[in-house]
């Protein structure tokens, strides 16, 4: 893979923290697909890569830098499983880095998506670590695969309710962040065994 563009993939990629990493890491010249509901906003988002990539340094690798949205309700698991069989599909010799910026800013309480799932935990740990399950085949690929999670690094405080582990059940705001935020923690422990080749951090904003 020497001397191969790097592929970076953002999920949530299309406003805020997940836009600022896209365009930096076009600017460092990686090739950028950006994943987000927003079609319009995608575009936009497509329009400020190519800008970054046309400033970068080295002309051949701005030839070879290929940006792109697609549509992906990080919400839905299935939605998520779909675009990562078609993301494996197009990029088959595999992708370095892994952002996972999607989220959600709500008062409401328990809102269940159509697959029954906490629209703020689904959206904030149970679609990231099906980002990550789906995609390591290819992370692996590439000889220093990287995966952040922004969320709340260093923030919250542990949620240890077995009986209400998916948040159906009555919750307060702030059990719903901590809940997210602490399962991400034991998700990165997990997998940074289980993949001890792949660097994992989780951030706070």
């Amino acid at each position: 893979m020497q001397g191969a563009i790097q592929r970076a993939l953002v999920v949530g990629g299309t406003s805020g923290i997940g836009r600022g990493l896209a365009a930096r890491l076009a600017r460092e010249g990686f090739s950028v697909t950006v994943m987000g509901r927003d079609e319009q906003r995608g575009q936009e988002v497509m329009q400020e890569l190519q800008q970054q990539s046309t400033g970068n340094q080295q002309q051949q690798q701005q030839q070879q830098q290929q940006h792109e949205f697609v549509r992906c309700d990080a919400s839905l698991l299935r939605s998520v499983r779909s675009a990562c069989a078609d993301f494996e599909k197009r990029f088959p010799d595999g992708f370095d880095v892994l952002v996972l910026t999607q989220g959600i800013s709500t008062f409401d309480g328990f809102t269940p998506t159509s697959e029954q799932l906490d629209v703020k935990l689904s959206l904030h740990y149970f679609s990231r670590v099906q980002f990550v399950l789906s995609l390591m085949p290819s992370l692996l690929k590439r000889p220093h695969p990287k995966v952040l999670f922004v969320l709340s690094g260093g923030v919250h405080s542990a949620f240890l309710e077995r009986d209400n582990f998916a948040l159906d059940k009555e919750f307060g705001l702030k059990k719903a962040a901590d809940a997210a935020g602490f399962y991400t923690d034991c998700a990165i422990a997990a997998l940074s065994e289980q993949y001890p080749q792949v660097r994992f951090v989780h951030a706070s904003p």
